[in-house]
């Protein structure tokens, strides 16, 4: 890294390739890593005050300087279709216009999630407002030559916005204005050693702020080209407008045709649910009735079959008496089998002892 000493000017050079570096960063560590540069920078003390007066981007800024220095196509397509958008305007083409137009929305809503899934992959979560001044600053980009060189420096600090109306201020946007010739003020000098600077440029004044260095005179010739590039971005602006109001036209016809379909279908489905209703409530009064015969022809049969219900009690109680009778038969039998065998058995044994009782008898 050349140095230009604490005593002489900052080279535009050294500036730009530490900015460069530094805005390269992601964008919560821009802060830590600027300040430790400024230490490293203490011999040189004018750089040193430079690069401390570089500004953190903002999340916005950062996630499209990723975008560019991602893949430097994506802003070399945003500048293609703005220079075809001049051509097409220039040229008084109203359907090549409107069809850049279509395709310019088109690009834009790409690099947008592009860019949002590029700072989601570094950590960073873009909320629909964040990604809302991301897709700002690219429209801008395509609209306003001086906004896309801006953005492809790839060193903004805050968003970029296009009115069509009036002029974007780039240089404030833009971490090193020299990136795009503009020549800075020189950094604040408090105390001491800031008087003895002030006293050492004595007879210089220095500027308040950022401003464009101007040429030493008015160019006609430029200052008309730059009336048509205004105006020919605002009537760019206005035809983005006139399609996308037109769009939306369009689009709210096809959504009212879509509710009108809708409500339609829903009436005739509120209609066969009413019919439905009405038929169950018929079929639920038959059913009522069919309930009403049923109960009526079942009183009797309940009578029946409690009668029957007592006759086969009281059979039961009949068998059961039989029952015990048919024991009490049975085992009476038994003790009369037993006795006559007894009795036989005491003939047999007298008639063997005394043979001739027998015959007597």
């Amino acid at each position: 890294m050349t140095s230009s000493g604490s005593q002489g000017g900052v080279e535009p050079g050294d500036l730009l390739k530490i900015a460069d570096e530094l805005y390269a960063h992601d964008v919560g560590d821009f802060t830590a890593a600027r300040d430790a540069l400024v230490k490293q920078l203490k011999a040189d003390r004018a750089l040193a005050l430079r690069v401390k007066a570089l500004r953190r981007p903002s999340l916005a800024a950062w996630a499209v300087n990723l975008l560019v220095r991602s893949d430097r196509s994506h802003i070399e397509e945003v500048l293609g279709m703005a220079q075809a958008l001049r051509s097409a305007q220039a040229a008084a083409d109203g359907e090549e216009l409107r069809a850049l137009t279509r395709q310019r929305r088109q690009l834009i809503a790409a690099l947008t999630a592009r860019t949002r899934s590029l700072a989601a992959q570094a950590g960073h979560r873009l909320t629909e407002s964040v990604a809302e001044q991301v897709e700002n600053t690219l429209t801008a980009a395509l609209l306003d030559a001086e906004a896309g060189r801006a953005v492809g420096s790839g060193m903004l600090v805050s968003g970029l916005r296009a009115t069509g109306v009036d002029p974007i201020d780039v240089a404030s946007a833009v971490g090193v204005p020299e990136a795009l010739g503009y020549q800075p003020a020189s950094p604040p000098v408090r105390g001491a050693a800031g008087a003895r600077d002030r006293a050492g440029s004595a007879g210089e004044a220095a500027p308040s702020r950022l401003r464009a260095v101007p040429p030493s005179r008015p160019d006609p010739e430029a200052v008309a080209a730059e009336l048509v590039q205004r105006k020919s971005a605002q009537v760019t602006a206005a035809t983005a407008a006139l399609t996308e109001c037109e769009r939306g036209e369009g689009s709210a016809r096809a959504a009212e045709t879509e509710a009108r379909g809708a409500e339609a279908r829903k009436q005739a489905e509120a209609l066969q649910v009413q019919a439905d209703i009405e038929e169950l409530t018929r079929r639920l009064a038959e059913l009522e009735a069919q309930a009403e015969r049923i109960d009526a022809e079942l009183a009797p049969l309940n009578e029946q079959a409690a009668r029957a219900a007592d006759r086969a009690a009281s059979a039961s109680d009949a068998t059961a008496r039989a029952r015990e009778a048919l024991a009490s038969a049975e085992a009476e039998l038994v003790e009369a089998e037993g006795a006559l065998a007894r009795l036989r058995g005491t003939r047999h044994a007298s008639a063997y002892r005394n043979p001739g009782a027998i015959h007597r008898a």
